[in-house]
């Protein structure tokens, strides 16, 4: 048997805080290692203990779910494939992607409601109680200090060298209190709308309410959520009978 996507030293990491709550499961399988005979190199007690059991565990925690809070799980995951896969400048990619729920939604909202008293922004309240009622967020950023070689002058520079020069004398000094770090390169900034459009995209194909958040982003990069990434979008969402993202106040 020979499977060159599975070997022998790998781990599979999947993470879905919706459908495995408080838990980053790992698979591995020891018994598919590549150019090696079917026959198990571990008991099959041990086949049925490690995986079928795994398998049943996660079956018992997604079966705990109401079927909409099963499905907005499942669409968050595709929301990501779909900024994952969303055309990049150059076909090179700089977006993070990340979902978030439960407590850590509330983290969120707390992080977005002392944001905007310390800078006099009520909606960043406003949309904190949003992000509180959600089922989860999917939070897109982008690495926009680094340059696409195309030397276009969209950032305001002669050249991706001039850009990047400035980019690493702002670094040295960041300005902990600004919501988004600078200059940014346009190309990796359409990169970035481009893969918020597409998620948005796939949230609305499968009827699940959503709304983009400058707010909820500022608070993702605030909280360190985004390594290496200078601007960031939120893209909470909600399976309900009334869409909470509209008719608000504040």
């Amino acid at each position: 048997y020979h499977n060159p996507m599975l070997q022998s030293n790998t781990t599979i990491q999947y993470h879905n805080p919706i459908l495995q709550p408080d838990a980053t499961i790992q698979y591995h399988n020891p018994m598919l290692q590549p150019d090696t005979p079917c026959s198990p190199p571990q008991p099959v007690k041990y086949f049925f203990a490690h995986h079928i059991g795994g398998f049943l565990l996660r079956l018992l925690l997604i079966s705990d779910m109401n079927p909409e809070t099963r499905a907005a799980g499942m669409v968050a995951d595709l929301m990501v494939l779909s900024a994952r896969t969303a055309p990049k400048g150059k076909g090179t990619d700089s977006i993070s992607a990340i979902i978030k729920n439960g407590d850590e939604l509330k983290s969120l909202a707390e992080e977005m409601k002392q944001i905007g008293e310390r800078d006099g922004m009520g909606f960043f309240s406003r949309d904190a109680g949003n992000i509180e009622s959600s089922d989860a967020c999917v939070i897109l950023g982008c690495m926009g200090g680094t340059t696409s070689g195309l030397n276009c002058g969209g950032c305001g520079y002669a050249t991706c060298t001039e850009m990047a020069d400035a980019w690493s004398k702002k670094e040295q000094n960041p300005n902990k209190n600004q919501p988004f770090s600078g200059p940014n390169c346009v190309i990796k900034m359409a990169d970035l709308g481009i893969a918020v459009g597409s998620a948005v995209k796939s949230a609305a194909i499968h009827n699940l309410d959503n709304r983009i958040m400058y707010s909820a982003g500022v608070a993702a990069l605030s909280l360190g959520w985004l390594p290496g990434c200078s601007v960031a979008y939120a893209i909470p969402i909600r399976a309900a009978g009334k869409n909470i993202f509209f008719d608000r106040k504040g």
